[in-house]
């Protein structure tokens, strides 16, 4: 019987890794290897994407991820634990094929005849051909016995990653019911030229269940029949050219009164190295001679059996059972499909073939074997009549099969004798989908739909047991990539994240934060559309309780592929007055993109006046500098399975209690004949900010944000905070925190360079706090702040001082000593100082902290980075975890500083001590290279390093 019955939705629920480790990339161009990134044409508004800490993915790109049709993702990461987030998107029609996912985005066709794509992080949109752009008009009537209301696409698609390009067939009824194959843009789902192609194949009683293959330059669609297995039929493959224009082969053996045998497995074509297809046929229904065996061979009709195919579709050899235990003409009087599953690649030339006998079959790849010449016969465990359904998986000498009535089976197989174990490794009595295998997890489906399992691949231990809620339909089989499942549930893809634990956030009455250890991958920016970089992990809502300042921050480590894009970071607020300009965030930052592999520590940070009662959403955004044809991506790393986390948070400070002060300019600034030792005003008039604090005492944190970058190679830029009245300034002529950035590095290439200092103040005294700037040493060129402009304004260099109570309200170290890490070995943190860089936190309640610090990190040997972070010891945290921490690139060149900072939020209970640390190492092992932080000096004072632990609640 050739099966298509669908089991109806049941409910909607609604929850929450190619990632390039930048070090891993930079060596291997070192070392002049060749790595490639996988990438598609440009979308018009591209989409911010997560992925798995993998040098390179193979995406998921057809039905279990490769023409073995084996299930396996080799470049997926270690399983760490989880879920730690899903999503749950609802479609137009159910879901019978296999999502599929490439670059960051997960692909879902429908049997509406509608294909969407969705950011495979968050779930968003990004594009869908659907309703009034739907691929074709589905058919509402019934076929056989088979009625799901609708029928449109039901056999997997594939993707082309060389082209970018979706091929699917789909069931249409305009103008005419027929088969039609289409192929769509993945960027953004138009049409591609010399599509569509309509199909020889009549659906009256041919189904087109089985996965779509790709191979010798053609797609190929392979034709089973209905459910209940009327009318007549033919196991039929056709073939198209992957530039469309009309079908060019097909296949159909038999003759006279020859039928059924359908190609109907849902994981239909496997195709070897050589370009070779393997199928696996249903049971016949017209004449083939006796139906016990022995059986009449003379009139087999390629029914539950194995063809072998050319390119072109021409038969090449054959294989069908011929023995007393199980024979094809037996199986097709039972209505015991081999074709309920296809064929499986194996290595060694092997295939393995199963079905509803439930049993198995190895045969050569090279000679099946014609009747009855297989290598290897046998029962898989106890899997019994009407068994195996849809697809397997293969991974690591094992074979798991889903055994209906009997659970999930796993079985060796030794491809050298050609044998395989017939008493399984393990069983686990669940219902199961079709298997796959990833992050060293065996995943399935229960095909009720209630629960996502994972199972150790040796023991059959459950690792995973994720609920769904029920509703799917039938031998709904899984996708992965970058450590993400994709589950087609009913009418709906359902999403659950693997890769990257969770990045914790405090939430107190005003602070909001948002933070993700993932890596995101930007591709095809056109250099002016601000897109969000997780709309789901990296955005906050606030509703401020009074008017309020809001100082909205935002940290990524961010780094190019492609030298010469630069990378724009910026804090978009939606919500009451805002956003200030339609389609532009409130302030951003551009890091360098001269050198490639070589993140900036980015920050940025802006103060704005929020109303009482008013609901307001900041959001992180990004985008690169100009039209880049290339990838961006923020987050460096991994460490070990999380990359640098990438944060946005709001603190909220009441407009009347006068603590927070603040000027920003979208000037471009230049500063021509620096001697490199003269500190100047940025702006005088502009980035000047006078305060009175309150009564009491103070800590004043000033801080200084602009894009900083050279025009002239080898001259670096030092941004500093000065601070006038009652004791200040501390040394005449100098600021009281400096920063220096790196022009070393190249030319017009900036620096979103932070510096911040808590100086003690006292209440009713007036100051006055400014930014100033010079070059690192005497120089005749010149150097700016600012980059852009967009819309005739630049990146804002912005000042703000925000008043903490002290000593209650923040505890402070820092130190102006210059700091040297010799021989990193790329994987242990070391404290940087465990005298002036270490505090102490002993709360006497419940009491929640944000934790920042600022150093001017460099190396002396260029092609090493460096990697700075704040730890913290007691109570949970144990013996010490890192709470954040940022790469600076040392791959942009030598004696380069990098401002960099970074920041994070923790929840400490009372009555314990916490212990704080600033610590530090290479990206990777650096014998014979030393590590920097200070840049310097000034006197005998280099610039500071900072480390402050302040109150939240």
């Amino acid at each position: 019987m050739d099966c298509g019955d669908p089991d109806q939705p049941v409910e909607r629920w609604d929850l929450l890794g190619s990632g390039l480790t930048p070090y891993r990339i930079a060596l291997a161009g070192i070392l002049g290897l060749a790595l490639s990134v996988s990438a598609v044409s440009a979308a018009p508004q591209p989409a911010a994407t997560a992925g798995p800490k993998a040098v390179s993915t193979t995406g998921w790109t057809t039905y279990h991820h490769d023409n073995t049709r084996n299930g396996y993702d080799a470049s997926a990461p270690a399983f760490v634990g989880g879920p730690f987030s899903n999503w749950n998107k609802a479609v137009d029609q159910a879901v019978y094929a296999e999502p599929l996912a490439y670059n960051g985005r997960v692909y879902v066709a429908t049997m509406g005849d509608s294909v969407y794509a969705f950011n495979a992080v968050d779930g968003t949109q990004v594009w869908a051909r659907t309703g009034g752009t739907a691929l074709g008009t589905p058919s509402t009537g019934s076929f056989c016995s088979f009625n799901p209301g609708h029928i449109g696409i039901m056999g997997t698609p594939v993707i082309d990653p060389s082209s970018g390009i979706l091929y699917a067939v789909g069931l249409v009824t305009s103008p005419t019911l027929e088969y039609r194959m289409f192929a769509v843009n993945i960027s953004d789902g138009t049409d591609v030229t010399g599509f569509p192609v309509d199909l020889s194949v009549s659906p009256q009683y041919q189904n087109e269940r089985a996965a779509l293959a790709l191979g010798n330059g053609h797609v190929y669609v392979a034709f089973g029949g209905w459910l209940g297995d009327c009318g007549t039929y033919h196991p039929a493959v056709v073939s198209v050219p992957v530039t469309g224009g009309s079908q060019d082969h097909s296949y159909q053996p038999q003759t006279g009164c020859m039928n059924a045998a359908g190609i109907w497995g849902p994981s239909g074509i496997a195709v070897d190295a050589s370009g070779y297809l393997y199928v696996s046929t249903g049971n016949g229904t017209g004449c083939y001679g006796s139906t016990s065996y022995p059986c009449t061979n003379t009139s087999w009709d390629h029914g539950d059996g194995v063809i072998k195919l050319s390119g072109t579709l021409g038969e090449t050899d054959t294989w069908a059972p011929d023995n007393a235990t199980m024979s094809w003409c037996v199986l097709h009087a039972g209505d015991t499909d081999i074709g309920s599953i296809g064929p499986a690649l194996l290595p060694n030339n092997e295939v393995f073939v199963t079905g509803k006998p439930g049993y198995g079959w190895l045969l050569n790849s090279a000679n099946l074997g014609h009747f009855n010449g297989q290598q290897f016969q046998g029962r898989i465990g106890s899997c019994s009549p009407e068994a195996v359904f849809g697809g397997l998986a293969y991974y690591n000498g094992r074979l798991y099969v889903p055994c209906d009535g009997v659970g999930l089976v796993a079985f060796s197989v030794n491809t050298t004798t050609h044998t395989f174990n017939t008493t399984p490794d393990w069983v686990q009595a669940v219902n199961p989908g079709p298997p796959i295998a990833a992050m060293g997890l065996i995943w399935t489906r229960d095909q009720g739909g209630t629960t996502l399992y994972g199972f150790d691949p040796a023991t059959g231990t459950q690792r995973v047991a994720a609920a769904l809620g029920g509703g799917s339909n039938h031998f709904g089989t899984l996708a992965e990539d970058g450590g993400w499942i994709f589950v087609p549930h009913g009418a709906n893809i359902r999403a659950f994240n693997f890769n990257a634990p969770p990045c914790p956030s405090t939430s107190s009455p005003n602070w909001f934060a948002g933070c993700s250890y993932a890596q995101y991958r930007l591709t095809g920016s056109n250099g002016s559309t601000w897109t969000n970089m997780d709309a789901l992990n990296l955005a906050v809502s606030f509703t401020p309780p009074a008017n309020s300042l809001a100082v909205i921050s935002g940290n990524a480590d961010l780094w190019t592929n492609t030298a010469g894009y630069n990378q724009d970071l910026g804090v978009a607020v939606s919500g009451g007055a805002y956003p200030t300009t339609a389609g532009q965030p409130e302030a951003w930052k551009e890091s360098g993109g001269g050198a490639t592999f070589s993140p900036n520590a980015a920050f940025v940070q802006t103060v704005i006046p929020v109303s009482a009662a008013t609901v307001y959403t900041a959001t992180l955004q990004w985008k690169a500098n100009k039209s880049d044809p290339a990838s961006i991506y923020a987050g460096a790393g991994p460490v070990a399975t999380a990359f640098s986390p990438t944060r946005i948070s709001v603190q909220l400070f009441p407009a009347s209690a006068a603590t927070v002060f603040s000027a920003s300019r979208t000037t471009q600034y230049k500063l021509t004949g620096s001697d490199g030792s003269t500190w100047q005003d940025i702006d005088s008039a502009n980035l000047s900010v006078p305060f009175t604090p309150p009564s009491g005492n103070w800590l004043a944190f000033v801080s200084g944000n602009a894009d900083l970058w050279t025009s002239s190679a080898g001259f670096n830029q030092d941004v500093g905070v000065a601070l006038s009245g009652g004791a200040y300034p501390t040394a005449t002529g100098q600021p009281e925190a400096w920063k220096e950035s790196g022009g070393s590095a190249g030319t017009f290439s900036p620096n979103a360079a932070f510096v911040q200092a808590a100086l003690p103040v006292v209440g009713g005294t007036a100051y006055t706090a400014k930014v100033q700037w010079k070059a690192n040493r005497s120089d005749p060129g010149s150097i700016w702040a600012g980059a852009g402009p967009i819309g005739g304004n630049f990146s804002p260099t912005s000042l703000s001082v925000v008043l903490i109570p002290s000593p209650a309200g923040a505890t402070v170290k820092s130190s102006t000593q210059q700091y040297t890490l010799p021989g990193s070995n790329g994987s242990t943190w070391q404290k940087m100082d465990a005298t002036n860089l270490q505090l102490t936190l002993s709360p006497s309640g419940a009491t929640n902290y944000v934790l920042g610090v600022n150093a001017d990190l460099w190396t002396n040997t260029a092609g090493y980075n460096q990697d700075v972070a704040i730890l913290i010891s007691g109570g949970t945290f144990g013996t010490g975890t890192v709470v954040t921490w940022k790469e600076s690139g040392g791959i942009a060149g030598a004696y380069s500083p990098n401002a960099a900072y970074a920041y994070g939020d923790v929840a400490l209970v009372g009555g314990t001590t916490y212990t704080v640390w600033v610590a530090w190492k290479t990206n990777r092992a650096a014998p014979g290279v030393t590590i920097f932080a200070g840049a310097g000096p000034i006197g005998s004072a280099f610039s500071p390093t900072w480390l402050t632990a302040t109150v939240l609640n």
